[in-house]
């Protein structure tokens, strides 16, 4: 018998998904079947472990980490982009677990759900592909905030700690939040938050409590501590540090300036209100993973609704930019009430946080700066703007903030090459920043102490790299912008495709700082 597929799937897998849908496993460590090589890896262990809370409540906590992040609650952030193939490798222990990628569609085999494929008794690593996105179409893509949990004996598990959030980029990455985002958020705010309390009579309870049928009280959840977890996704919590991480203020950016974007992400079991006061609106973009559009139209266009509060039940998601009134300021700060309304009292408990306003990008902010699509009907147009990328994880070489797993610009012989860096520390007195330009700009402001600054450009060829381009200039010793234009002949040719690494050493005073290194690639 031939086996042929409509679905897009090969024959041979939909083959062995039907055999599967029929005698999975219930417990077991079963190889990944049709395992790719991935893009991205991920390791999540369980781990037990009391933790501390700012209110000064200690509990026992299960929860999951990697290698080096240390017992962290809420879980580490896995963040991927669309098109990606994902590696997630769970090792549980204290009894079987799975991971459930929340709104993630993956095949059964890896979707986490123990009771339609299996629990995980050693160890399995979940494979996964999020859609591409596709402009002005409403079915395809998954960009947006999810979050992953254990999937056995569910309701316990999840108050007890076992999630973690999750974060699907469009292909271009951060600062644009899908696909044909017309607006872009800026990435210096980013801010997650998660509800989340704890009854911690639940903290008591073993891995299969109440799986039997009987009554420990599952049904019955009184919580007394209340919490806004997560924070600033621009600086991830320290590696290696036990603790718990919750929001100390929510950033935004003035009037004008490309705007902050808030992912909020419901732990709580209440239905949850939040409030912006102040003037302070949300505009909503996203929700559970899907951008607003309307479909009434074909390509059906992104929109977005302003509002003041917002009202949503048990793991919604929910990504909205930041709107502060006109005239708000960098240092302002907007109160932020977040109601967690018991589910058969009705008794509101609230949490309170700030939105506070950061100094906006110079010059302002327009563009997420990823390559604009093509002009598609109905849709609007995509100004030229700023290409912004953010700092992100140290490099292992220089300490210095750099993108992960780097910044796919454009360029070619004879043709634009496109860099930009947010903030990208020099030393602890300089910052430098780049524009896009013919070629490439590099902008810093030096302070008094510093009156030199070397920028140097090295093609990567695998381990070996090639010096392409030299330049180097003084200051007068006062606090001043400066600006290189690298628009020479020498630079357009040598900056055929392929990988490049940026160095910016500052020096002065018979001192040389610490060379800051970033890594880019110029593409078609």
């Amino acid at each position: 018998m031939s086996h042929r597929s409509t679905s897009g799937c090969p024959p041979e897998e939909l083959h062995t998904q039907v055999e599967f849908s029929s005698g999975q496993p219930q417990e077991g460590s079963p190889e990944t079947e049709f395992r790719k090589q991935p893009d991205r890896s991920f390791v999540r262990q369980f781990y037990n472990h009391v933790l501390q809370f700012p209110d000064g409540l200690s509990v026992e906590m299960w929860s999951f980490q990697d290698e080096v992040s240390g017992r962290r609650f809420p879980a580490p952030l896995i963040r991927v982009r669309e098109g990606e193939i994902v590696h997630v490798e769970l090792k549980p222990a204290k009894g079987p677990h799975t991971i459930h990628l929340h709104g993630v569609e993956p095949d059964p085999r890896n979707d986490g759900v123990g009771h339609t494929s299996f629990e995980v008794t050693g160890g399995y690593t979940y494979q996964f592909r999020p859609q591409p996105g596709q402009a002005g179409n409403p079915n395809i893509g998954a960009s947006g905030t999810y979050f992953y949990h254990c999937h056995v004996n569910t309701v316990l598990h999840v108050q007890m700690g076992m999630f973690g959030p999750l974060i699907i980029d469009p292909a271009s990455g951060r600062g644009r939040a899908f696909e044909d985002d017309p607006t872009g958020y800026d990435t210096r705010a980013e801010t997650l938050m998660v509800p989340y309390e704890i009854d911690t009579r639940w903290h008591e309870m073993n891995h299969s409590a109440g799986l039997d049928g009987e009554d420990v009280g599952l049904n019955r959840f009184e919580p007394d501590h209340f919490y806004l977890l997560g924070g600033d996704l621009n600086a991830p919590p320290p590696r290696g540090v036990d603790g718990v991480s919750v929001v100390g203020e929510i950033l935004a950016t003035p009037p004008g300036h490309r705007p902050g974007l808030l992912r909020v992400n419901n732990a709580s079991y209440f239905p949850t209100l939040v409030r912006f006061g102040g003037g302070l609106m949300g505009e909503l973009i996203s929700h559970d993973g899907r951008p607003l559009r309307d479909t009434s139209r074909s390509p059906s266009p992104p929109v977005s609704a302003l509002t003041n509060i917002l009202s949503f039940g048990a793991a919604e998601r929910y990504d909205m930019r930041l709107r502060p009134p006109a005239g708000a300021k960098p240092g302002d700060t907007f109160p932020v009430v977040v109601d967690l309304m018991h589910w058969i009292t009705g008794e509101r408990i609230a949490a309170e946080t700030v939105v506070r306003i950061i100094e906006p990008a110079d010059p302002p902010q327009i563009d997420p700066g990823a390559p604009i699509p093509p002009a598609q009907p109905g849709l609007p147009p995509r100004p030229e703007g700023k290409a912004v990328i953010p700092s992100g994880e140290p490099s292992p070489s220089s300490g210095q903030p750099s993108p992960s797993p780097g910044f796919t610009g454009s360029g070619g012989k004879g043709r634009r090459g496109r860099l930009a860096l947010d903030r990208l520390t020099i030393n602890n007195r300089q910052r430098l920043r780049t524009v896009r330009t013919r070629g490439l700009r590099v902008a810093t402001r030096l302070q008094p102490e510093t009156d030199a600054l070397r920028v140097r450009v090295f093609r990567m060829n695998g381990g070996a790299k090639r010096s392409v381009i030299l330049q180097q200039f003084r200051t007068p010793g006062t606090s001043a912008r400066y600006t290189m234009r690298l628009r020479s002949g020498k630079f357009r040719r040598a900056m055929s495709l392929g990988r490049y690494e940026l160095q910016v050493r500052p020096s002065g005073g018979g001192t040389v700082g610490r060379t800051a290194r970033y890594v880019f690639q110029v593409i078609r």
